[in-house]
């Protein structure tokens, strides 16, 4: 399975934990991570597609 696919699959299983949840911070945290796993999959598939990702296009980690 193509990494784009996988990562897609880790969003929405993400977002499903954020929709179970009724602890805010858990809902933010699993929110985070699920628009970083769709990051990820438009990375992989931007560079399998020959488009290439430059590092000047990523999003720097914002911390905590």
């Amino acid at each position: 399975m193509p990494a784009s696919k996988t990562y897609n699959r880790y969003a929405m299983r993400c977002l499903e934990e954020a929709r179970k949840t009724s602890d805010q911070k858990q809902k933010a945290f699993f929110i985070e991570m699920a628009n970083e796993w769709q990051r990820l999959a438009q990375q992989a598939t931007d560079i399998r597609g020959g488009r290439g990702t430059k590092a000047s296009n990523l999003t720097p980690d914002q911390g905590d």
